[in-house]
């Protein structure tokens, strides 16, 4: 498991449209996410994740609590929506997630070494000379499935709104 800190880049992401289940921590989101049977039909419809193609991503706060010390005061489990999809199972809220500047770094591995990801990114940022931006949230990509990819090549992109 590791992350490719070093390999820091700024991208430009799209604005995205997401079916999010907002929960106090990611087990309890993903967990109530994939065991609302519209949910997952939503999910099975979006076909599988690639490198050039989001399904899935979680939403983090970009929050000093969670920047800073790594407390969450929520955390959203996403579905990626098309454009043209305009109603979402219950239980699920549409979100925009805001486009723009984000640093990012990617890390490969099992998702339980996420959190640590998370903050050896955060110490790199720190820094650095990028500037969070005040709005916004920071984002996990799920880059490929873990139903279909073992475990040590989980490829997950972590994403942080800079100015």
């Amino acid at each position: 498991t590791h992350t490719h800190t070093r390999n820091m880049d700024v991208v430009v992401r799209p604005e995205v449209r997401v079916a999010a289940l907002v929960s106090d921590s990611p087990l309890s989101a993903w967990t109530a996410l994939y065991t609302n049977e519209a949910a997952v039909a939503l999910l099975q419809s979006q076909g599988q994740p690639s490198l050039e193609r989001e399904v899935t991503v979680a939403l983090l706060p970009a929050t000093p609590e969670y920047v800073q010390r790594g407390e969450l005061t929520w955390y959203a489990a996403a579905i990626v929506l098309p454009a043209d999809m305009h109603e979402v199972p219950p239980q699920l809220e549409i979100r925009q997630v805001a486009g723009g500047r984000y640093a990012r770094v990617q890390h490969r591995g099992h998702y339980d070494g996420l959190q640590q990801a998370w903050r050896q990114f955060f110490e790199l940022l720190h820094t650095s000379e990028l500037q969070l931006r005040s709005t916004g949230c920071c984002i996990q990509s799920y880059r490929n499935s873990a139903q279909s990819t073992p475990s040590d090549d989980l490829l997950t992109g972590l994403f942080v709104p800079v100015q």
